[in-house]
């Protein structure tokens, strides 16, 4: 069947395709982005609830590689996949920036859940450090995991509970540097907008999770 529209209603299809396809695009990288800030500052949030859990008369300690590394992990990929959910649900438009206000809406729900959320996987990746560490053999890490996950549920509470201030602490952090992600991805500069939102994110992922990694123990024990 022959195409009978005009070159004028051919060339509005077209702009609209590419319309819709730079809106796809730059909400995605809006989501990634703030997902890779979120999941910085998951991580660096369970590192302070780890140090200021150390019961006396111990002294505060920050993880060594293994546990940083797997536990680290652990809590990276759900706190990112939670804000990247969080922020999908509100990035239907991209046209504009949000507002501060939207993002304060944000990091509050990041903060209040995002500590539940890591909590239900401590136990998980508890079980792969000790694996790695040598303490179980490699026949008892699937038995062990799948413990893990129904024993995940109950640490997800008490580990929430415990890290509810921190959380809201990341979430503050993570208000912020998703603010200003998403004024960089709506810039009209197109350099700008394609490189300074992931840039700005995996900078201040590193600098959270150096900072709650190395930084002085007793007080970063203090904000956990």
């Amino acid at each position: 069947m022959a195409d009978n529209r005009t070159d004028r209603e051919i060339e509005a299809a077209e702009t609209l395709r590419a319309r819709s396809h730079w809106r796809k695009i730059r909400r995605i990288r809006l989501v990634v982005s703030v997902a890779i800030c979120g999941g910085g500052v998951g991580v660096a949030a369970l590192y302070l609830v780890f140090l200021a859990a150390t019961e006396y008369p111990k002294t505060p300690e920050h993880l060594d590689f293994t546990n940083a590394l797997i536990l680290g992990l652990g809590a990276f990929v759900p706190t990112a996949l939670l804000a990247a959910a969080i922020t999908w649900a509100i990035s239907e438009r991209v046209e504009n920036a949000r507002g501060i206000l939207v993002w304060v809406g944000v990091g509050f729900s990041f903060g209040i859940s995002s500590s539940f959320v890591t909590g239900l996987f401590i136990p998980f990746g508890t079980v792969f450090v000790r694996f790695f560490t040598g303490k179980i053999a490699a026949g008892d890490v699937f038995v062990d995991a799948v413990d893990s996950l129904f024993r995940g549920i109950s640490v997800a509470f008490s580990h929430g509970a415990f890290g509810v201030f921190t959380g809201m602490t990341a979430g503050v952090i993570l208000s912020v540097g998703a603010y200003v992600i998403d004024r960089t991805n709506s810039m009209l500069n197109l350099t700008v907008q394609r490189f300074a939102p992931p840039t700005i994110a995996v900078v201040i992922a590193i600098i959270v999770v150096a900072i709650a990694s190395f930084g002085p123990v007793e007080f970063l024990a203090k904000l956990g």
